[in-house]
């Protein structure tokens, strides 16, 4: 094996480790103190709110949520009246994006969309209501459940209230995660293509020198 041949060898063993090492970050707004406004101190994703009265300002973890001591509330005081959506935004395209979801209220249209960095559609769903028991008897006090977001490049998630008068509903968010910075199974194709074509390039040219 030449030089050549050792050198790209090892930069895409450098590459490979660098993707199998990723892992993921969780945000846990469960141990945030009550009240405390949530925009940009979590590293690579910052959080904004979207629509309806409580659109100004940031969210704010909340401790209204009975089965999570602490949650995102799609809120800028902790109470109504409520934005329509709690937007995060992250700042590379990431993958593997779950959250925790808890409704405060009875809404069977509540709703997550996933976009890219030209705000194409990566993936979406609906949220609605857990089924789980009630919580001290208030209907729509589910048990927080986990949402698993499909697809990758995705460098903005919008979680919403839902549609007509179901959007005042209160919901929290208890954890964020996400992977960072692994590139998509095709670049990594076309990376080792390009490695291919270098080392034959230069295989040639030490041949038509000799």
């Amino acid at each position: 094996m030449n030089k050549l041949s050792i050198k790209v060898a090892l930069v895409a063993a450098t590459f490979a480790f660098g993707a199998s090492a990723a892992t993921a970050t969780t945000v846990d707004f469960t141990t945030l103190a009550a009240g405390t406004a949530v925009t940009t101190q979590f590293a690579g994703v910052s959080f904004s709110l979207l629509g309806g009265p409580s659109s100004s300002g940031s969210a704010i973890a909340t401790t209204v949520f009975g089965y999570n001591p602490v949650a995102l509330s799609n809120s800028n005081s902790g109470n109504y009246p409520t934005s329509d959506s709690v937007v995060a935004t992250f700042s590379t395209a990431v993958s593997g994006v779950s959250f925790t979801f808890e409704n405060f209220g009875v809404n069977s249209t509540s709703n997550y969309t996933a976009y890219d960095a030209l705000n194409n559609v990566v993936s979406s769903g609906f949220l609605g209501n857990d089924t789980a028991p009630t919580f001290g008897g208030a209907a729509g006090f589910g048990l927080p459940f986990i949402v698993n977001v499909a697809g990758s490049g995705i460098t903005k998630l919008q979680i919403s209230n839902g549609f007509g008068t179901s959007r005042s509903w209160e919901f929290g968010i208890g954890q964020l995660s996400f992977v960072a910075g692994v590139p998509e199974a095709s670049t990594w194709v076309m990376m080792i293509a390009g490695f291919g074509l270098v080392g034959a390039a230069m295989r040639r040219k030490a041949l038509v020198a000799a």
